[in-house]
């Protein structure tokens, strides 16, 4: 299970463990992007070759609707 946490400093994010759904990748990254933060932030994004993970990248727009919360 992913950890939760608020940064307002942060200027990277690391995510070394990918997820199936796209939007709690947004939240994560976008909790280094919230209000207070001053500087640009970059993300990495680690993906092994030949893995669920390198599959979960492919995913269509209309696919990733699938995880979406109503």
């Amino acid at each position: 299970m992913p950890s939760r946490l608020t940064l307002t400093v942060a200027d990277r994010v690391h995510i070394v463990e990918p997820q199936w759904n796209p939007l709690v990748e947004e939240q994560a990254c976008g909790r280094a992007l919230r209000i207070g933060q001053t500087r640009s932030a970059t993300i990495f994004k680690y993906v092994t070759k030949r893995t669920v993970e390198e599959v979960s990248l492919t995913l269509t727009p209309s696919e990733k609707k699938h995880f979406e919360t109503h």
